[in-house]
């Protein structure tokens, strides 16, 4: 189920490569329903059941190609679209609204889609709607268009074939036809006046506007018409929006909500109190240099200065003080064992003031200063800590508290010379696209480092045929963002669930819960 059923669809940026990511991304903190989910005891528990989630932001938009697919935007979306392809447990594709697909050649792909579905406004779904929902988001130059540039053209060859033609090899393509902007929206919706509040997707959840206070919470009710029977679900999930980390922990604690995200500080409480508590390595923390070339702060035009930077974080401090535990020491943005690590840079930077002073020194600049923004809803310990730790140096770290859901939208603005929350720690290639190509929204300077350019170009050409060359690659990327101090790693940080005792089938994606399987138990 789109948002339920498979969470791993519903990834924040862009997709995997490899199936070794399913132990960093997906845990679950117990087995699924029963094959077949024919369970008549699950059944009778869910049918008339309202699950309350605890989210820690409200929508933006209903509207895919406006969608910046955050993590939990994208959840938002997940229960009322599907797409054409999600992934599996052990990072599969698997069919979704596309039953199968062949890879004609390297550049084309067709795909057999699923018959007797309809959008929720009563339409069919055939491949002339489906090609009309991918135009449209490939037309709407959204947040995530990057994602849809390889994508040269969309036919409909008849009414359950449809084809993909590409400008050339993309690794990620079914990852990307997997998420928020190829969610599959009823062109029927396309002229609606309020399409960001009023959804027409084929999922497996209406958007009941009548019980909803956009802000405050949004209501979901199970869609009968939807075409996958075997799945147990609640009949009714609500979105009960709580910014606030402690606000949340109280929510949960007295029954408000049956699931939600906390922090890192709160978690030995929550597991005192009697809640399941499940956590996952999902993404690195610490900083992303946007202002490469030294465009607001001339300072980071210096290799020296981003190493010093690197030099100055006491890592192991990092994870006792601001994760508590929940997480591990990391100079590299991938998880060890996921496609992209490189074991040669596994310790590139210790913990060396002398060092970093020293190579402060040896740049020729002083009086360094910079703004961070920071997420007002998370805890602030990481960013005090490398306040602290900068101002050791002579570098001066202003905190600048951002509303939530901000902080995303101001990483592609000029605003900011870096940007400070965590970010998946696999894909490589997809970590360049978001992060580093020269197109890429998390590069508003569109700064260039031809070096890594011509990693990404041969890696997207090796993908499909020659995956142990492919894995090279992606090391050398890794190697590449590293060294030059693009990249600037603190720790890999655990996301965390505290949760009902009697919800089960909890999973964790990038940024929020996965809602793959949850029900009562």
């Amino acid at each position: 189920m789109p948002g339920l059923r498979s969470g791993m669809k519903r990834l924040a940026w862009v997709g995997l490569t490899t199936a070794a990511v399913v132990s960093a991304l997906l845990v679950t903190a117990e087995s699924a329903s029963p094959a077949g989910a024919t369970n008549s005891k699950l059944l009778r528990a869910n049918e008339h059941a309202t699950l309350t989630y605890g989210a820690t932001a409200p929508l933006v938009t209903f509207d895919p190609a406006a969608s910046s697919a955050g993590a939990e935007e994208a959840q938002y979306l997940g229960l009322v679209y599907d797409t054409l392809v999600k992934f599996n447990a052990k990072a599969q594709p698997e069919p979704d609204l596309a039953t199968s697909w062949k890879f004609q050649s390297d550049t084309e792909v067709t795909f057999t889609l699923r018959t007797g579905v309809t959008y929720q406004d009563g339409s069919v779904f055939d491949a002339t709607t489906a090609m009309e929902s991918l135009d449209r988001s490939i037309a709407a130059a959204g947040p995530r268009s990057s994602s849809l540039g390889p994508i040269a053209r969309v036919e409909a060859l008849d009414p359950t074939t449809l084809r993909i033609l590409l400008k050339a090899p993309d690794p990620d393509l079914l990852f990307t036809l997997a998420s928020a902007p190829c969610d599959m929206l009823s062109p029927e919706a396309f002229s609606r006046p309020n399409l960001n509040l009023d959804p027409d997707g084929t999922g497996a959840y209406f958007y009941d506007a009548a019980q909803s206070t956009p802000g405050d919470h949004y209501t979901f009710v199970a869609n009968p018409r939807w075409w996958d029977k075997s799945v147990i679900r609640p009949h009714t999930i609500v979105f009960k929006v709580i910014t606030d980390p402690t606000a949340r922990l109280d929510a949960v604690q007295t029954g408000q909500v049956d699931l939600t995200l906390i922090n890192a500080a709160n978690a030995s409480q929550a597991k005192a109190d009697g809640l399941r508590i499940t956590a996952a390595p999902v993404a690195w923390t610490g900083l992303l240099i946007l202002d490469r070339t030294g465009k607001i702060v001339p300072a980071f035009a210096s290799l020296k200065v981003r190493e010093a930077i690197a030099m100055a974080i006491d890592r192991p401090a990092i994870v006792r003080a601001a994760l508590y535990g929940y997480g591990s020491v990391s100079d590299q943005p991938i998880l060890k064992g996921i496609q992209g690590y490189d074991p040669a840079i596994a310790n590139r930077y210790t913990y060396d003031l002398k060092k970093a002073r020293q190579l402060i020194a040896e740049s020729g600049y002083k009086n360094i200063s910079f703004t961070a923004p920071i997420d007002a809803s998370t805890d602030h310990t990481g960013a005090e800590i490398l306040k602290a730790e900068l101002g050791a140096i002579g570098i001066n770290m202003t905190i600048q508290l951002l509303p939530t859901n901000s902080l995303g939208p101001a990483g592609r603005t000029t605003q900011y010379p870096v940007i400070t929350f965590g970010f998946p720690n696999y894909d490589p290639y997809g970590r360049y696209l978001a992060q580093l190509a020269p197109t890429a929204g998390f590069n508003p300077f569109h700064d260039d480092d031809p070096t890594l350019d011509s990693l990404a170009a041969q890696y997207a050409a090796a993908e499909f045929t020659k995956p142990k060359l492919a894995n090279k690659l992606a090391a050398e990327m890794s190697a590449e963002e590293v060294d030059q101090g693009y990249i600037i790693v603190a720790a890999q940080a655990d996301d965390i669930v505290a949760s009902n005792p009697k919800v089960t089938g909890i999973g964790i994606v990038y940024g929020a819960p996965n809602f793959a399987d949850i029900h009562f138990s």
